[in-house]
């Protein structure tokens, strides 16, 4: 059985212990700052794209 292993692959394969190495937790926003900018709206569903 040959297995072919592309860049991709090794990229993909890596991306879970990159993750669990530079990740932390922390505490989440009980209020949301007045400063905070808010986000564009840069995705749609397919139904909210077809609305009329």
């Amino acid at each position: 059985m040959i297995i072919w292993k592309t860049k991709g692959t090794e990229l993909y394969q890596q991306l879970p212990s990159d993750c669990h190495e530079s990740l932390k937790a922390v505490e989440p926003l009980r209020e949301v700052p007045e400063n905070m900018k808010v986000q564009d709206e840069v995705y749609k569903t397919l139904r909210e794209t077809f609305k009329k």
